[in-house]
This record gives structure tokens, sequence and C-alpha cells, in this order.
């Protein structure tokens, strides 16, 4: 193909809803974040949303969607929430999408861009460093919620699965399922009930809920649900839900993102059964990976050291989730760092000496909050952020 060819092939799309985009997404084994039905579900007037993609005979190859946010007073930023995707990983695409996404910054005027590459990207990061992308500091957003994650293989059987569970947590899961518990699959009636019991862990865990309301979840039900891409799980004992979670599917990967329980009948085991039941559904529906979205990276890695864990980690706010996670088994994968291109270098001195004190300014808050739509409800802040809607975990 000649570089003509090539020019002709680039497509710049800025619509809010594209499916072929979407295909693209789901096929590469792409993140769910990139898809526009994802970012559709914001409906924040003050982002917008646009992509650039190559393709090749008909069909796209390579590409990436950026989420930009203009900040009063500060300007323009441009986010690439893990991605970007490509059909095959070879350094012919990774070398057009690096040069590509520089001349997006250029273009759209951005004080900079921001690449947060997806763990299966993870070959992109050199290239990016050697065209002088920058590594993240710790001042800039975005800010991930999700830094680390456990992977299983679903291309195993259920057998194997099983048998890589710790013994405690296998014997856990195996005592569930002899229990008096009803696990189902529910719809959108039963997502107040979902809420109920995130209420009901946030509670009893004394911290705040991600939703301020169950809004957002009817919203993605109704963007996701057709697409066989979010799933609701539920546990009943007697009739009555004690446990539910939501799980989100894109390009064989089943996400395990937000759950609920009561507290109640502990004896039964139900969040490791409900987990449980989550991977059998995971694997019966062609997925061959499960995410359980998030680990502490500084807890991971203590245990993955196997040795004595010091009290001063596991006293870490998600010490426990991560140790609960570790026990069934898998691979734990660190994402990569983020990568800024600054398409003015002084933009980049700007914000590498200046940039938390700018992003922080009194008058750039209460601009910033009197301009955001859902200042007086609906959905909490940090849920749809600096770069938009993220997969943030309870």
């Amino acid at each position: 193909m000649t570089s003509h060819d090539i020019h002709n092939a680039i497509v710049h799309c800025k619509q809010p809803i594209n499916v072929h985009w979407d295909a693209f997404v789901h096929h590469s084994r792409g993140d769910i974040q990139q898809t526009s039905v994802w970012t559709a579900v914001d409906g924040d007037p003050a982002r917008q949303v646009s992509r650039f993609y190559l393709m090749e005979g008909g069909d796209i190859v390579a590409g990436g969607q950026v989420v930009t946010r203009r900040m009063p007073v500060v300007g323009r930023f441009g986010f690439i929430l893990q991605g970007p995707c490509f059909k095959e990983h070879s350094f012919d695409y990774y070398d057009w999408f690096v040069a590509e996404a520089m001349k997006v910054a250029a273009k759209e005027g951005l004080r900079y861009l921001a690449v947060v590459p997806d763990y299966k990207v993870e070959g992109l990061v050199s290239l990016l460093e050697k065209r002088g992308f920058r590594r993240k500091s710790v001042h800039l957003p975005p800010n991930p919620t999700v830094k680390s994650t456990l992977i299983l293989d679903l291309r195993q059987s259920l057998e194997v699965l099983m048998q890589q569970v710790k013994k405690k947590r296998r014997k856990c899961i195996l005592k569930g399922l002899a229990c008096p518990v009803t696990y189902s699959i529910g719809g959108r009636d039963d997502l107040e009930t979902f809420y109920t019991l995130l209420l009901a862990t946030c509670k009893r865990r004394n911290t705040k809920p991600i939703l301020r309301s169950s809004d957002i979840l009817y919203r993605l039900w109704d963007r996701l649900v057709h697409k066989d891409a979010m799933v609701l799980h539920l546990a009943h004992v007697d009739g009555r839900p004690v446990g539910a979670s939501i799980g989100l599917v894109n390009g064989g990967t089943y996400k395990n993102w937000l759950w609920g329980w009561t507290g109640e009948y502990s004896n039964y085991c139900i969040s490791e059964t409900l987990d449980w039941k989550t991977i059998e559904w995971a694997k019966a529906h062609g997925c061959c990976c499960y995410d359980f979205l998030h680990l502490d990276p500084v807890s991971a890695k203590a245990l993955e050291a196997d040795e004595e864990v010091p009290d001063l980690i596991r006293n870490r706010t998600h010490f426990g989730s991560t140790f609960y996670k570790m026990q069934f088994g898998g691979e734990v994968v660190h994402y990569p760092d983020i990568y800024y291109y600054f398409p003015r270098k002084r933009d980049y001195w700007l914000f590498h000496v200046l940039g938390h004190t700018l992003l922080n300014l009194c008058v750039v808050k209460k601009l910033a909050l009197m301009f955001h739509p859902y200042r007086r409800g609906g959905l909490l802040i940090p849920l749809v952020s600096w770069s938009g809607l993220e997969l943030l975990v309870v």
C-alpha cells in the first residue's frame, strides 16, 4: 500500500455512536471504554468524543477513541482510555497510530494528549517513548482507578480453573454451591434491587457509594444489554435477594465490575459462590478472559512475593479485596504507565512545573463546577471524571 493509499484510508469521525468502530473494538478484543456506546452514556456537553482509524480493504485495522475535555482558563485536554485498538499487533500499525495521534493533538489544539494503554498493547509503550511521549506525571489527569488486575484464562476447563483456586477459597465455593441459595440472571427491573445491595455494602464498609443514584445503571443497561455487553447476576435466599453482581462483556472479556451483598448468610459463602457463578456464565457464553478489574498494585506485588506481608501493607484500603481476588488463581497484570504528548514544548514545561497548581486553582474549580451538568445530582462526579465515564470499583 502506498502512502497516498494509506492517507486516503484514514478516517476521522465525531459521530456520537459509530457501530462500525464498536464492532472493530469488539473483534480486536479492545476494552469497552473504547466503544462509542460507553462514552455516549456520559452525556456531558463539556466533553467531546472523536475517533481516528486506519482502514484497509474496507475494514478498520487500527485506531483510537479520544475523549476531549475543556477546562475554564486552562484549555483543552485529550484522553485515549484503555486503547488504542489493533486488528493485529504489529510495528507498522503501532507506528501509524503514534504518528496520527500526534497530528490529532496538534490539529485539535490540545494542551496534551494522554494515552492510557490497555495491558494488551504493552508493546506500544517503547514506541511512545521513542516518539516523544512523556511518562506519567503525578500532577496531571487522568488518574485511572484500575492500575492492576487479575485475569483468568477461560480457555481452560472449569475443573482446571477450580483447581487453581486456593484451597480455603475452593472449599468455600464448594460449600456455597451446596447451600440453599438460588443464583439467577436478572433484568432491568432488578437494577433498583442491585443498587440497594450496593448501598448496603457501602454502609457496611463505611464508604460512599460510587453512584449517587441508580440512574446511571438504567442508562448503561439501555445502551449495552441488547449487545449482550452487560449482565446482572443475583443470589436469593428464601426468595429474597441477598447478593448481586454486574459484569461487562466486550471482545471476549468478562469484567467483574460492581457487586453488592447484604452481609447476611455469611456461612453460605455467597460472595465466593456468586463470583464462581459469574465465571461459569462467562465461560459458557464464549468469553476467553475473566477480569476481576481491580487490584491494589502495592498489595498485589507484596502477595506475589510469597513472603510475610507487613502490617503497613495489610492496613491498606484495598488489601482485603486484593487478597480475596488473588485466591482465585489466574495471572496478576499491571497496566503500563500513562504517556503524554505535548504538541507545544512550552505547555510541557508549564504543566510539568505548575500542573498541580494550575489544575487546583480555586477559580478553575469553581468554573468547572459551575458548568458541570451533574453538579446538582444524578452521577457522582468521580464516576464521570476528567476523562469521561470510568470503570470504578466498589
